[in-house]
């Protein structure tokens, strides 16, 4: 039998014992040294690598930005391109100068959409609202400007109001274009900072830690080539066997200390994170509040203030232990002081940067008070102007409604006077008079007649603004089949098919309603076509707390970029030698609907009739109690 080497003789010197050999507590001792540097070193990297990766989710960021910001600038340009070519046209009248015009109108629905996503991806009501304005106004001007200029040619240049309503109109575009773009700079300028930020803070750092990582990984395999070439010469040398047995012990009770030290290290290191990131936490939430938030302790002591106190007193660190309220701010802690509870309105309180408006709260806790302090100056402000424009608006209304009640009268009197004139003068002296004298005549009658008409509309237009509505439940079918009784005549003139569906009743006016429905079934009788019978259907539907009622016909219809400026006062779409009318009776549609809490609308394609929507609030006719309060229920959304 060969002998191991390092054989030591058994305690009756009979055979010997081979030395005992621990490769595996060798091996754990080595990976137990080896694993920390590793660990530091792949945490370095997978940090290094999380860098890099937000570094490119910056870059993405960066990449969308810059496209929102290319989609405002290019709408911009639309906007340049449309007016050019129409004051070119309109100066010239030469059809070339509207290709910048045409070539933009060929895409300015997908550039409208791509500025509308600008918009919003900014995250910001505030410019979300620019561009809906700026859309609003976009489609206004080319319904009230360009309309018009390129109906009229290079006579529209002659007309000053024209051109300076397109001038304000393109401004006022511009205006919310600037919002929309300044907060795309801003929004690309925030992006290239983090990134230069985190590119100037982190790279480098992370840089040195791996090399720090990797001289750890180093130094340990250094030690650990030490350790084992110093075990291989002791077992080399005579007294190898119990050099050997010592070595062996060092290294696993080496390796037992650093187990159990690295252990509490790391519990100890936990900790010290945790508090750290609680801490943190807590400084980040409370210096991030626009409130103001005052720590007290149960003596009445400030012991903490969030940033927004510190700036509000103009503070760079926190008060010495023991200030009281009363020394840092006294009007507040005369507030706090003094009543059980703080008041529910905004108090005006003295600021290193004059008077400010606050909302405050108290929060009793049981070792100390919390005391949050929100600023609603500019809300405050706002309110009061908001208060004083309601009493001018309120005055100058007044003022107004005086004026339309007495120049109408005062303007039908010599009105009057004219027309009888002008007919005594046809009647008594016509036969004296040429034909051009008879014309002459007849034109200042019938003038006259028209003035009148636009005065008493004017007056029916102010009485619907001035009226203080009690509302009280209508039975819609009923005022709907007398207003039909009205308008028999054009109806038999007209040889129209009305149609009237079983209609729900509704909580209004029934004199305003009556107009409403007068207006609307005069509108379509009047507007109908030479080569169609027409066809008049009155339908309704209920929507919630309101119902949706249609008037539809067959008649001419009107183009959609009109749709919207036929409810505006004195707008025309067709001269007075064809259909007669002051361009008021659908503006008083609106007034009344609007009156009422609901809205009206407009569906229609040139030549194949129109269908006009507007609610009301409805109602009950059992007499119950709420159908005869005023009316205070939310409008209803376009279906």
């Amino acid at each position: 039998m060969t002998e191991r080497p390092f054989a030591r003789p058994s305690p009756d010197n009979t055979q010997p014992v081979p030395a005992p050999t621990r490769p595996r507590s060798v091996i754990v001792h080595v990976m137990a040294r080896m694993v920390p540097a590793w660990v530091a070193l792949a945490l370095v990297l997978l940090a290094l690598l999380s860098v890099l990766l937000l570094l490119r989710s910056h870059a993405l960021n960066l990449q969308r930005a810059s496209s929102n910001l290319n989609a405002t600038e290019r709408l911009r340009a639309d906007v340049l391109d449309m007016e050019t070519g129409l004051r070119g046209y309109a100066l010239t009248g030469s059809p070339e100068f509207l290709q910048p015009y045409d070539h933009v109108i060929g895409t300015l629905g997908p550039h409208l959409q791509a500025f509308r996503e600008a918009a919003q991806a900014t995250g910001m009501t505030r410019v979300n609202r620019a561009a809906t304005e700026a859309e609003v106004l976009i489609v206004q001007w080319r319904q009230t400007y360009a309309g018009p200029v390129l109906t009229r040619g290079p006579g529209a240049r002659r007309d000053l109001e024209l051109a300076r309503l397109g001038k304000r109109l393109v401004d006022d575009i511009r205006v919310q274009l600037d919002v929309v773009e300044e907060a795309g700079h801003a929004q690309v300028n925030g992006i290239q900072g983090q990134i230069a930020g985190l590119a100037g803070r982190w790279l480098p750092l992370l840089t040195l830690l791996s090399l720090l990582a990797l001289a750890l990984n180093l130094w340990v395999l250094i030690r650990l080539a030490t350790e084992i070439r110093d075990g291989l010469r002791h077992v080399t040398q005579p007294d190898a066997l119990p050099a050997w047995l010592r070595w062996q012990e060092s290294v696993e009770a080496r390796a037992s200390v650093d187990t159990r030290v690295s252990a509490v290290q790391g519990e100890l290191a936990r900790e010290r994170e945790e508090r750290r990131r609680t801490g943190l936490t807590l400084d980040g939430v409370l210096n991030t509040m626009t409130s103001q938030l005052w720590v007290l302790d149960e003596y009445g002591s400030v012991t903490r203030i969030n940033r927004a106190g510190l700036q509000a007193l103009h503070l760079h660190d926190q008060p010495p232990q023991g200030t009281r309220l009363q020394d840092l701010w006294p009007e507040l802690a005369q507030l706090y002081l003094h009543g059980d509870t703080l008041p529910d309105e905004p108090q005006e309180l003295p600021t290193p940067d004059g008077p400010r408006w606050f909302l405050l709260q108290r929060d009793e806790q049981e070792r100390g008070t919390l005391l949050l302090l929100t600023d609603v100056t500019p809300l405050q402000l706002s309110r009061h102007a908001l208060e004083a424009s309601n009493v001018n608006l309120t005055r100058s209304n007044t003022d107004l409604e005086h004026y339309a009640f007495v120049a109408s009268h005062d303007l039908q009197e010599p009105l009057r006077t004219i027309a009888s004139f002008a007919g005594l003068l046809l009647a008594t002296q016509g036969d004296r008079l040429d034909e051009r004298g008879q014309f002459y005549a007849r034109n200042v009658i019938e003038g006259a007649e028209r003035l009148k008409r636009l005065i008493q509309d004017l007056l029916s237009f102010a009485k619907v603004r001035a009226e203080q509505l009690e509302f009280a439940p209508v039975d819609m079918t009923h005022v709907t089949h007398a207003v039909l009784a009205t308008l028999e005549e054009e109806v038999g003139r007209c040889a129209a098919h009305v149609t009237v569906a079983p209609l729900p009743p509704v909580l209004g006016r029934e004199s305003l309603i009556t107009q409403l429905l007068f207006n609307l079934m005069q509108n379509a009788l009047k507007f109908c076509r030479d080569d169609l019978t027409l066809h008049l259907n009155v339908h309704a539907e209920p929507q919630g707390d309101f119902v949706r009622f249609t008037v539809e016909d067959n008649g001419i219809g009107i183009a959609p970029e009109y749709q919207e400026q036929v409810f505006v006062i004195f707008q025309r779409l067709h001269g007075r030698a064809r259909y007669q009318g002051n361009g008021l009776g659908l503006a008083i549609c609106r007034r009344i609907v609007e009156l009422h809490g609901g809205r009206i609308w407009l569906e229609s394609q040139e030549g194949m009739g129109c269908r006009f929507h507007f609610t009301l609030p409805a109602a009950r006719l059992d007499g119950s109690p709420e159908d005869s309060a005023p009316l205070d229920r939310p409008r209803p959304g376009t279906p």
